[in-house]
Protein backbone atom coordinates (compact mmCIF):
# COMPACT_ATOMS: atom_id res chain seq x y z
CA UNK A 1 0.00 0.00 0.00
CA UNK A 2 1.29 3.45 -1.09
CA UNK A 3 1.87 6.05 1.78
CA UNK A 4 -0.68 8.27 0.04
CA UNK A 5 -3.26 5.48 0.91
CA UNK A 6 -2.34 4.88 4.42
CA UNK A 7 -2.65 8.40 5.30
CA UNK A 8 -5.93 7.96 3.99
CA UNK A 9 -6.60 5.06 5.75
CA UNK A 10 -6.15 6.49 8.86
CA UNK A 11 -7.35 9.78 8.47
CA UNK A 12 -11.13 7.87 7.70
CA UNK A 13 -10.47 5.49 10.30
CA UNK A 14 -12.65 7.45 13.13
CA UNK A 15 -15.28 7.78 11.08
CA UNK A 16 -15.52 3.69 9.71
CA UNK A 17 -15.12 2.86 13.70
CA UNK A 18 -17.54 5.18 14.66
CA UNK A 19 -20.27 3.53 11.45
CA UNK A 20 -19.25 -0.35 12.91
CA UNK A 21 -20.01 0.99 16.31
CA UNK A 22 -23.25 1.88 15.22
CA UNK A 23 -24.13 -0.69 13.55
CA UNK A 24 -23.62 -3.03 17.48
CA UNK A 25 -26.33 -0.72 18.23
CA UNK A 26 -28.96 0.38 15.92
CA UNK A 27 -32.15 1.67 17.63
CA UNK A 28 -30.12 4.00 20.00
CA UNK A 29 -28.55 5.19 16.81
CA UNK A 30 -31.43 5.75 14.91
CA UNK A 31 -33.24 7.95 18.05
CA UNK A 32 -29.98 9.77 18.02
CA UNK A 33 -30.01 10.66 14.93
CA UNK A 34 -34.00 11.40 14.69
CA UNK A 35 -32.87 14.20 17.38
CA UNK A 36 -30.45 15.54 15.29
CA UNK A 37 -32.80 16.11 12.80
CA UNK A 38 -35.38 17.49 14.73
CA UNK A 39 -32.99 19.74 16.19
CA UNK A 40 -31.99 21.08 12.85
CA UNK A 41 -35.26 21.52 11.32
CA UNK A 42 -36.35 22.92 14.53
CA UNK A 43 -37.49 26.66 13.15
CA UNK A 44 -38.12 25.83 9.56
CA UNK A 45 -41.43 26.55 7.95
CA UNK A 46 -42.66 22.79 7.81
CA UNK A 47 -41.90 22.73 10.60
CA UNK A 48 -43.66 25.48 12.56
CA UNK A 49 -47.00 23.87 11.50
CA UNK A 50 -45.59 20.67 13.57
CA UNK A 51 -43.98 22.59 16.94
CA UNK A 52 -44.84 19.87 19.38
CA UNK A 53 -42.69 17.21 17.65
CA UNK A 54 -39.85 16.47 19.95
CA UNK A 55 -39.86 12.88 19.83
CA UNK A 56 -39.99 9.83 18.07
CA UNK A 57 -43.73 8.82 19.57
CA UNK A 58 -44.73 12.53 18.41
CA UNK A 59 -42.54 12.48 15.27
CA UNK A 60 -44.82 9.52 13.83
CA UNK A 61 -48.35 10.99 15.05
CA UNK A 62 -48.09 14.30 14.28
CA UNK A 63 -46.03 14.30 10.42
CA UNK A 64 -46.96 12.82 7.73
CA UNK A 65 -45.44 10.82 5.28
CA UNK A 66 -45.34 13.05 1.97
CA UNK A 67 -43.78 13.47 -1.53
CA UNK A 68 -41.94 15.89 -3.01
CA UNK A 69 -45.26 17.64 -4.43
CA UNK A 70 -46.45 18.03 -1.18
CA UNK A 71 -43.17 20.09 0.01
CA UNK A 72 -42.11 22.05 -3.48
CA UNK A 73 -43.12 25.62 -2.19
CA UNK A 74 -42.22 25.52 1.88
CA UNK A 75 -38.94 25.91 3.35
CA UNK A 76 -37.70 22.76 4.54
CA UNK A 77 -34.30 24.03 6.52
CA UNK A 78 -33.92 26.55 8.98
CA UNK A 79 -30.52 27.10 7.77
CA UNK A 80 -29.93 28.63 4.18
CA UNK A 81 -28.81 25.74 1.73
CA UNK A 82 -25.33 25.95 -0.15
CA UNK A 83 -26.94 25.05 -3.22
CA UNK A 84 -29.78 22.94 -4.85
CA UNK A 85 -29.23 19.70 -6.56
CA UNK A 86 -31.53 18.21 -9.34
CA UNK A 87 -32.61 15.12 -9.93
CA UNK A 88 -36.05 13.91 -11.88
CA UNK A 89 -37.54 12.19 -9.24
CA UNK A 90 -40.43 9.40 -9.89
CA UNK A 91 -43.04 12.20 -11.46
CA UNK A 92 -39.61 12.52 -14.45
CA UNK A 93 -39.66 16.14 -13.91
CA UNK A 94 -37.06 17.98 -12.27
CA UNK A 95 -36.58 18.62 -8.29
CA UNK A 96 -34.88 20.64 -6.83
CA UNK A 97 -32.99 19.19 -3.39
CA UNK A 98 -31.66 21.60 -0.62
CA UNK A 99 -28.09 20.73 0.49
CA UNK A 100 -26.90 22.05 3.06
CA UNK A 101 -23.47 21.09 5.02
CA UNK A 102 -24.79 18.98 7.48
CA UNK A 103 -26.13 17.03 4.37
CA UNK A 104 -22.66 17.20 2.21
CA UNK A 105 -21.10 15.77 5.78
CA UNK A 106 -23.38 12.55 5.59
CA UNK A 107 -22.50 12.09 2.37
CA UNK A 108 -18.62 12.62 2.96
CA UNK A 109 -18.68 9.98 5.64
CA UNK A 110 -20.71 7.88 3.85
CA UNK A 111 -17.59 8.11 1.06
CA UNK A 112 -14.94 8.08 4.26
CA UNK A 113 -16.47 4.76 4.86
CA UNK A 114 -16.29 3.58 1.94
CA UNK A 115 -12.70 4.15 0.93
CA UNK A 116 -11.72 3.05 4.65
CA UNK A 117 -13.78 -0.12 3.81
CA UNK A 118 -11.82 -0.78 0.24
CA UNK A 119 -8.24 -0.19 1.56
CA UNK A 120 -8.87 -2.11 3.88
CA UNK A 121 -10.59 -5.71 2.72
CA UNK A 122 -10.76 -4.70 -1.19
CA UNK A 123 -8.16 -4.89 -3.89
CA UNK A 124 -4.43 -4.34 -3.33
CA UNK A 125 -4.58 -0.79 -4.50
CA UNK A 126 -1.06 1.48 -5.06
CA UNK A 127 -2.61 4.86 -4.97
CA UNK A 128 -2.84 5.58 -8.75
CA UNK A 129 -5.57 7.09 -11.03
CA UNK A 130 -9.58 7.44 -10.42
CA UNK A 131 -12.28 7.80 -12.88
CA UNK A 132 -15.30 9.27 -11.47
CA UNK A 133 -18.28 10.48 -13.24
CA UNK A 134 -18.35 13.31 -14.20
CA UNK A 135 -21.77 14.83 -16.10
CA UNK A 136 -21.45 16.73 -19.26
CA UNK A 137 -23.29 20.03 -19.48
CA UNK A 138 -25.94 19.63 -22.06
CA UNK A 139 -28.12 22.30 -21.12
CA UNK A 140 -27.78 25.77 -19.64
CA UNK A 141 -29.45 25.10 -16.22
CA UNK A 142 -27.10 25.26 -13.10
CA UNK A 143 -26.31 21.62 -11.89
CA UNK A 144 -23.51 22.32 -8.72
CA UNK A 145 -22.10 18.82 -8.47
CA UNK A 146 -20.89 17.79 -11.44
CA UNK A 147 -18.75 13.91 -10.02
CA UNK A 148 -18.58 12.16 -7.49
CA UNK A 149 -16.06 13.77 -5.94
CA UNK A 150 -18.40 17.01 -5.64
CA UNK A 151 -20.30 15.44 -2.67
CA UNK A 152 -17.30 15.35 -0.56
CA UNK A 153 -16.48 18.09 1.83
CA UNK A 154 -12.68 18.32 3.08
CA UNK A 155 -9.20 16.78 2.26
CA UNK A 156 -10.61 13.97 1.10
CA UNK A 157 -12.56 16.15 -2.02
CA UNK A 158 -9.16 17.62 -2.24
CA UNK A 159 -7.48 13.87 -2.70
CA UNK A 160 -10.02 12.95 -5.24
CA UNK A 161 -9.28 15.67 -7.38
CA UNK A 162 -5.65 15.09 -7.26
CA UNK A 163 -5.72 11.45 -8.21
CA UNK A 164 -9.01 12.05 -10.72
CA UNK A 165 -7.96 10.90 -14.17
CA UNK A 166 -9.92 13.33 -16.16
CA UNK A 167 -9.41 17.14 -15.47
CA UNK A 168 -13.51 18.68 -13.69
CA UNK A 169 -13.52 21.07 -17.27
CA UNK A 170 -14.81 17.86 -19.13
CA UNK A 171 -18.16 18.95 -17.46
CA UNK A 172 -17.74 22.05 -19.86
CA UNK A 173 -18.32 19.89 -23.23
CA UNK A 174 -21.55 19.64 -23.97
CA UNK A 175 -21.13 17.63 -27.63
CA UNK A 176 -21.75 14.34 -26.92
CA UNK A 177 -19.15 12.98 -28.97
CA UNK A 178 -16.67 15.01 -28.09
CA UNK A 179 -16.90 14.20 -24.55
CA UNK A 180 -16.60 10.48 -24.86
CA UNK A 181 -13.58 10.99 -27.26
CA UNK A 182 -11.77 12.87 -24.57
CA UNK A 183 -12.78 10.48 -21.77
CA UNK A 184 -11.41 7.33 -23.99
CA UNK A 185 -8.12 9.40 -24.55
CA UNK A 186 -7.56 9.64 -21.09
CA UNK A 187 -8.58 6.22 -20.06
CA UNK A 188 -6.22 4.61 -22.84
CA UNK A 189 -3.41 7.41 -22.34
CA UNK A 190 -3.18 6.13 -18.38
CA UNK A 191 -1.06 3.82 -17.39
CA UNK A 192 -2.30 3.93 -13.77
CA UNK A 193 -5.91 3.78 -13.89
CA UNK A 194 -6.80 1.96 -11.12
CA UNK A 195 -10.47 2.61 -10.31
CA UNK A 196 -13.77 3.30 -12.00
CA UNK A 197 -16.81 4.76 -10.74
CA UNK A 198 -19.83 5.31 -12.34
CA UNK A 199 -23.76 5.03 -11.94
CA UNK A 200 -25.33 2.68 -14.32
CA UNK A 201 -22.85 0.11 -16.14
CA UNK A 202 -24.34 1.47 -19.92
CA UNK A 203 -22.05 4.60 -19.10
CA UNK A 204 -18.64 2.16 -19.03
CA UNK A 205 -20.21 0.21 -22.14
CA UNK A 206 -20.24 3.57 -23.99
CA UNK A 207 -16.90 4.47 -23.30
CA UNK A 208 -15.76 1.17 -24.59
CA UNK A 209 -17.97 1.33 -27.37
CA UNK A 210 -16.50 4.50 -28.50
CA UNK A 211 -12.78 2.74 -28.36
CA UNK A 212 -13.83 0.03 -30.57
CA UNK A 213 -15.32 2.25 -32.77
CA UNK A 214 -13.12 5.36 -33.31
CA UNK A 215 -9.71 3.35 -32.40
CA UNK A 216 -7.69 5.06 -34.96
CA UNK A 217 -8.61 8.47 -34.50
CA UNK A 218 -7.93 7.80 -30.83
CA UNK A 219 -4.41 6.68 -32.22
CA UNK A 220 -3.99 9.96 -34.18
CA UNK A 221 -4.97 12.36 -31.30
CA UNK A 222 -3.16 10.15 -29.07
CA UNK A 223 0.20 10.59 -30.49
CA UNK A 224 -0.29 14.80 -30.89
CA UNK A 225 -0.08 14.76 -26.61
CA UNK A 226 -3.57 17.19 -26.58
CA UNK A 227 -6.70 17.27 -27.43
CA UNK A 228 -8.52 20.63 -28.34
CA UNK A 229 -12.20 21.34 -27.75
CA UNK A 230 -13.51 24.89 -28.28
CA UNK A 231 -9.86 26.68 -27.71
CA UNK A 232 -9.62 24.50 -24.65
CA UNK A 233 -6.73 22.43 -24.30
CA UNK A 234 -6.68 18.62 -23.19
CA UNK A 235 -3.35 17.69 -21.96
CA UNK A 236 -2.21 13.86 -22.48
CA UNK A 237 -0.41 11.55 -21.12
CA UNK A 238 2.08 9.64 -23.70
CA UNK A 239 0.42 6.49 -24.71
CA UNK A 240 2.44 3.42 -24.53
CA UNK A 241 3.92 1.93 -27.50
CA UNK A 242 1.97 -1.40 -26.99
CA UNK A 243 -1.12 -0.07 -26.67
CA UNK A 244 -1.18 1.03 -30.31
CA UNK A 245 -1.04 -2.52 -31.27
CA UNK A 246 -3.87 -3.63 -28.97
CA UNK A 247 -6.03 -0.77 -30.21
CA UNK A 248 -5.60 -1.98 -33.93
CA UNK A 249 -6.72 -5.58 -32.60
CA UNK A 250 -10.30 -6.61 -34.08
CA UNK A 251 -11.04 -7.43 -30.85
CA UNK A 252 -9.49 -5.22 -28.06
CA UNK A 253 -8.70 -6.89 -24.92
CA UNK A 254 -9.65 -4.02 -22.11
CA UNK A 255 -8.29 -5.95 -19.77
CA UNK A 256 -4.96 -5.44 -21.10
CA UNK A 257 -5.37 -2.31 -22.30
CA UNK A 258 -5.85 -0.77 -18.38
CA UNK A 259 -3.59 -3.28 -17.15
CA UNK A 260 -3.66 -1.43 -13.08
CA UNK A 261 -7.57 -1.46 -13.42
CA UNK A 262 -8.34 -3.27 -9.91
CA UNK A 263 -12.00 -2.23 -8.92
CA UNK A 264 -15.04 -0.89 -11.40
CA UNK A 265 -17.95 0.60 -9.00
CA UNK A 266 -21.14 1.23 -10.38
CA UNK A 267 -25.03 0.13 -9.65
CA UNK A 268 -25.45 -3.68 -10.07
CA UNK A 269 -28.95 -3.92 -8.64
CA UNK A 270 -32.50 -3.56 -10.24
CA UNK A 271 -32.42 -2.97 -14.36
CA UNK A 272 -28.68 -2.23 -14.16
CA UNK A 273 -27.36 -6.44 -13.21
CA UNK A 274 -28.12 -6.72 -16.86
CA UNK A 275 -25.56 -4.97 -18.06
CA UNK A 276 -22.92 -6.64 -15.35
CA UNK A 277 -22.56 -9.66 -17.94
CA UNK A 278 -20.95 -7.36 -20.74
CA UNK A 279 -18.67 -5.55 -18.02
CA UNK A 280 -17.80 -8.80 -16.80
CA UNK A 281 -16.72 -10.08 -20.75
CA UNK A 282 -14.73 -7.07 -20.59
CA UNK A 283 -12.65 -7.15 -17.25
CA UNK A 284 -13.13 -10.40 -16.36
CA UNK A 285 -9.96 -10.10 -13.10
CA UNK A 286 -11.13 -6.88 -11.86
CA UNK A 287 -13.07 -6.84 -9.07
CA UNK A 288 -16.96 -5.27 -9.24
CA UNK A 289 -18.99 -3.34 -6.37
CA UNK A 290 -22.14 -2.17 -6.69
CA UNK A 291 -23.11 1.23 -5.70
CA UNK A 292 -25.57 0.63 -2.86
CA UNK A 293 -28.57 2.74 -3.11
CA UNK A 294 -27.45 6.25 -3.31
CA UNK A 295 -30.22 8.87 -4.05
CA UNK A 296 -29.90 12.79 -4.34
CA UNK A 297 -31.92 13.33 -1.38
CA UNK A 298 -29.52 11.42 0.87
CA UNK A 299 -27.25 8.15 1.12
CA UNK A 300 -29.21 5.33 1.93
CA UNK A 301 -26.73 2.33 2.05
CA UNK A 302 -23.32 1.21 0.99
CA UNK A 303 -21.46 -1.68 0.21
CA UNK A 304 -19.21 -3.03 3.23
CA UNK A 305 -17.08 -5.37 2.09
CA UNK A 306 -17.08 -7.88 5.24
CA UNK A 307 -21.31 -8.08 5.38
CA UNK A 308 -21.67 -9.20 1.82
CA UNK A 309 -24.40 -6.96 1.31
CA UNK A 310 -25.07 -3.06 1.50
CA UNK A 311 -25.74 -1.38 4.97
CA UNK A 312 -27.59 1.14 6.03
CA UNK A 313 -26.33 4.74 6.42
CA UNK A 314 -27.66 4.65 10.27
CA UNK A 315 -25.69 7.31 11.44
CA UNK A 316 -26.66 9.86 8.92
CA UNK A 317 -30.83 9.14 8.34
CA UNK A 318 -33.97 8.35 10.45
CA UNK A 319 -35.62 4.85 8.42
CA UNK A 320 -39.02 3.22 8.81
CA UNK A 321 -40.36 0.86 6.46
CA UNK A 322 -43.74 0.55 4.76
CA UNK A 323 -44.86 -3.33 4.63
CA UNK A 324 -47.70 -4.49 1.65
CA UNK A 325 -50.63 -3.27 4.10
CA UNK A 326 -49.19 0.08 5.27
CA UNK A 327 -47.61 -0.61 8.46
CA UNK A 328 -44.53 1.34 10.06
CA UNK A 329 -41.34 -0.56 10.81
CA UNK A 330 -38.23 0.70 12.54
CA UNK A 331 -34.97 -0.63 11.07
CA UNK A 332 -34.49 -2.43 14.23
CA UNK A 333 -37.87 -3.93 13.50
CA UNK A 334 -37.67 -5.45 9.63
CA UNK A 335 -37.33 -8.98 9.45
CA UNK A 336 -34.95 -10.65 7.10
CA UNK A 337 -36.15 -12.11 3.80
CA UNK A 338 -39.45 -9.62 3.94
CA UNK A 339 -39.64 -6.47 1.44
CA UNK A 340 -40.65 -2.65 2.12
CA UNK A 341 -40.75 0.90 0.89
CA UNK A 342 -38.89 3.27 2.48
CA UNK A 343 -38.66 6.61 4.37
CA UNK A 344 -36.57 8.55 5.02
CA UNK A 345 -35.52 11.43 7.42
CA UNK A 346 -32.31 12.98 6.41
CA UNK A 347 -30.78 16.76 7.77
CA UNK A 348 -31.20 18.72 4.93
CA UNK A 349 -34.90 19.15 5.99
CA UNK A 350 -36.61 16.35 4.02
CA UNK A 351 -38.70 14.54 6.78
CA UNK A 352 -40.78 11.21 6.78
CA UNK A 353 -40.43 11.14 3.18
CA UNK A 354 -41.43 8.65 0.45
CA UNK A 355 -38.08 8.38 -1.68
CA UNK A 356 -40.09 5.73 -3.79
CA UNK A 357 -37.22 2.99 -3.73
CA UNK A 358 -38.30 -0.61 -2.61
CA UNK A 359 -36.21 -3.18 -0.45
CA UNK A 360 -35.28 -6.78 0.59
CA UNK A 361 -33.84 -7.44 3.76
CA UNK A 362 -30.77 -9.55 3.89
CA UNK A 363 -28.26 -11.21 6.80
CA UNK A 364 -27.50 -9.05 9.54
CA UNK A 365 -24.31 -7.34 10.24
CA UNK A 366 -23.46 -6.90 13.64
CA UNK A 367 -26.85 -6.34 15.14
CA UNK A 368 -28.02 -4.35 11.82
CA UNK A 369 -30.79 -5.57 8.78
CA UNK A 370 -29.02 -5.64 5.26
CA UNK A 371 -30.70 -3.82 2.84
CA UNK A 372 -30.80 -4.48 -0.79
CA UNK A 373 -32.09 -2.46 -3.34
CA UNK A 374 -35.31 -4.22 -5.61
CA UNK A 375 -36.74 -1.68 -7.47
CA UNK A 376 -39.26 1.57 -7.53
CA UNK A 377 -42.45 1.71 -5.49
CA UNK A 378 -44.74 3.33 -8.00
CA UNK A 379 -44.94 2.84 -11.31
CA UNK A 380 -42.04 3.70 -12.07
CA UNK A 381 -39.19 2.20 -15.28
CA UNK A 382 -35.43 2.83 -14.75
CA UNK A 383 -33.42 1.11 -16.87
CA UNK A 384 -30.44 3.30 -16.82
CA UNK A 385 -31.59 5.96 -14.34
CA UNK A 386 -33.90 7.79 -16.51
CA UNK A 387 -37.13 7.43 -13.87
CA UNK A 388 -40.19 7.42 -15.94
CA UNK A 389 -43.54 7.78 -14.03
CA UNK A 390 -46.64 6.29 -15.83
CA UNK A 391 -48.14 9.46 -14.95
CA UNK A 392 -45.78 11.26 -16.53
CA UNK A 393 -46.19 9.73 -19.69
CA UNK A 394 -49.68 9.67 -19.65
CA UNK A 395 -49.10 13.08 -19.75
CA UNK A 396 -47.33 13.53 -22.57
CA UNK A 397 -49.88 11.76 -24.57
CA UNK A 398 -52.37 13.82 -23.41
CA UNK A 399 -50.23 16.72 -24.57
CA UNK A 400 -49.32 15.74 -28.00
CA UNK A 401 -53.16 14.35 -28.48
CA UNK A 402 -52.41 10.42 -28.75
CA UNK A 403 -55.12 8.80 -28.25
CA UNK A 404 -56.46 4.92 -28.64
CA UNK A 405 -54.76 2.34 -27.15
CA UNK A 406 -51.31 3.16 -25.93
CA UNK A 407 -48.48 1.16 -23.87
CA UNK A 408 -45.14 2.05 -22.99
CA UNK A 409 -42.43 -0.99 -22.90
CA UNK A 410 -38.67 -0.24 -21.62
CA UNK A 411 -36.74 -2.50 -23.29
CA UNK A 412 -33.43 -4.08 -21.71
CA UNK A 413 -32.33 -7.39 -23.11
CA UNK A 414 -28.67 -7.10 -22.12
CA UNK A 415 -28.10 -7.88 -26.00
CA UNK A 416 -24.54 -6.14 -26.60
CA UNK A 417 -25.86 -4.72 -30.37
CA UNK A 418 -28.80 -3.39 -28.67
CA UNK A 419 -28.84 -0.26 -26.29
CA UNK A 420 -31.58 -0.34 -23.57
CA UNK A 421 -34.94 1.57 -24.88
CA UNK A 422 -38.10 2.31 -24.68
CA UNK A 423 -41.25 1.31 -27.56
CA UNK A 424 -44.66 2.37 -27.52
CA UNK A 425 -47.14 -0.09 -28.92
CA UNK A 426 -49.93 2.51 -30.19
CA UNK A 427 -53.31 1.98 -32.39
CA UNK A 428 -52.70 4.80 -34.73
CA UNK A 429 -49.87 6.62 -36.27
CA UNK A 430 -47.63 8.93 -33.39
CA UNK A 431 -44.89 11.40 -34.32
CA UNK A 432 -42.19 9.75 -32.71
CA UNK A 433 -40.22 13.11 -33.03
CA UNK A 434 -42.24 14.52 -31.39
CA UNK A 435 -42.79 12.16 -28.12
CA UNK A 436 -39.26 11.58 -28.08
CA UNK A 437 -38.36 15.37 -27.63
CA UNK A 438 -41.23 15.76 -25.10
CA UNK A 439 -39.29 13.02 -23.07
CA UNK A 440 -36.20 14.72 -23.54
CA UNK A 441 -37.90 17.43 -21.00
CA UNK A 442 -37.32 14.80 -18.29
CA UNK A 443 -33.71 15.80 -17.11
CA UNK A 444 -32.20 12.43 -16.64
CA UNK A 445 -34.11 10.98 -20.32
CA UNK A 446 -32.53 13.74 -21.68
CA UNK A 447 -28.96 13.06 -19.89
CA UNK A 448 -29.28 9.47 -20.66
CA UNK A 449 -29.91 9.78 -24.51
CA UNK A 450 -27.29 12.06 -24.78
CA UNK A 451 -24.86 9.85 -23.08
CA UNK A 452 -25.80 6.60 -25.74
CA UNK A 453 -27.18 5.07 -22.71
CA UNK A 454 -30.47 5.27 -24.03
CA UNK A 455 -31.81 4.38 -27.52
CA UNK A 456 -34.57 6.71 -28.80
CA UNK A 457 -37.90 6.07 -28.75
CA UNK A 458 -39.46 3.16 -31.20
CA UNK A 459 -42.76 3.05 -32.10
CA UNK A 460 -44.85 -0.28 -33.56
CA UNK A 461 -48.35 0.67 -34.62
CA UNK A 462 -51.12 -1.35 -35.83
CA UNK A 463 -55.05 -0.83 -35.32
CA UNK A 464 -55.48 -4.26 -33.38
CA UNK A 465 -52.82 -3.55 -30.90
CA UNK A 466 -54.97 -3.62 -28.02
CA UNK A 467 -55.86 -7.11 -28.88
CA UNK A 468 -52.12 -8.29 -29.54
CA UNK A 469 -51.47 -7.10 -25.77
CA UNK A 470 -54.19 -9.15 -24.44
CA UNK A 471 -53.82 -12.11 -26.51
CA UNK A 472 -49.89 -12.08 -25.57
CA UNK A 473 -51.36 -12.29 -21.75
CA UNK A 474 -53.65 -15.19 -22.44
CA UNK A 475 -51.70 -17.12 -24.29
CA UNK A 476 -48.21 -16.73 -23.44
CA UNK A 477 -48.81 -15.65 -19.77
CA UNK A 478 -52.11 -17.61 -19.04
CA UNK A 479 -53.79 -14.79 -17.51
CA UNK A 480 -57.93 -14.57 -17.95
CA UNK A 481 -58.67 -11.87 -20.13
CA UNK A 482 -61.27 -10.56 -17.61
CA UNK A 483 -58.30 -9.81 -15.19
CA UNK A 484 -55.66 -8.03 -17.31
CA UNK A 485 -55.70 -4.35 -16.55
CA UNK A 486 -54.41 -1.88 -18.74
CA UNK A 487 -51.45 -0.19 -17.99
CA UNK A 488 -49.37 2.78 -20.29
CA UNK A 489 -45.95 1.72 -18.69
CA UNK A 490 -45.44 -1.70 -18.78
CA UNK A 491 -42.10 -1.47 -16.76
CA UNK A 492 -42.13 -5.54 -16.10
CA UNK A 493 -41.72 -6.74 -19.71
CA UNK A 494 -37.96 -5.36 -20.20
CA UNK A 495 -37.11 -8.80 -21.75
CA UNK A 496 -38.00 -7.82 -25.41
CA UNK A 497 -40.45 -11.37 -25.06
CA UNK A 498 -43.52 -8.69 -25.53
CA UNK A 499 -42.00 -6.85 -28.33
CA UNK A 500 -41.15 -9.99 -30.16
CA UNK A 501 -44.77 -12.07 -29.94
CA UNK A 502 -46.01 -8.51 -31.13
CA UNK A 503 -43.62 -8.49 -34.47
CA UNK A 504 -44.66 -12.03 -35.10
CA UNK A 505 -48.57 -11.53 -34.91
CA UNK A 506 -48.30 -8.19 -37.26
CA UNK A 507 -45.59 -9.62 -39.94
CA UNK A 508 -47.07 -13.63 -40.03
Amino acid sequence: MSLVNSLIKLYTSFVYRKFISQLKRPKDTQLGVLKDIIRLTEGSRYREKFSKVNDLKSFQSILPIVEYEDLKDISLTTFSPLFYEKTSGSSGKKKEIPYTRELLKSFTNMFSIWVHDILSYGPLLRGKKIYFSISPQFDNESIKIKADSGYVLGPLSWVLNYYSLVPLKIKNVSDTNSFFHIVSLFFIASNDLEIISIWSPTFLISILAHIKENSEQLIADLECRSYFYKGKRFKLPKMRSQKSSLLKEREIDFQKLFPSLKLISCWTSGQSKFQLGQIRKYFPDVRIQGKGLLATEAPITLPIINSKNYMPMLGECFFEFVDAFGKVYLLDEIKEGQEYSIIISQKSGLLRYKIGDNIHVGNKFYETPSIDFIGRSDNVSDLVGEKLNEKFCEDILNELNISGYNAIIPVNTGAIDEKPHYVILCSSEVDIVKLEKKFNESHHYHNAIKLNQLQSFKCISHHKMENYVNAYYVEQKGMILGDIKHRLLLKHETDGSLISWINKQIYL
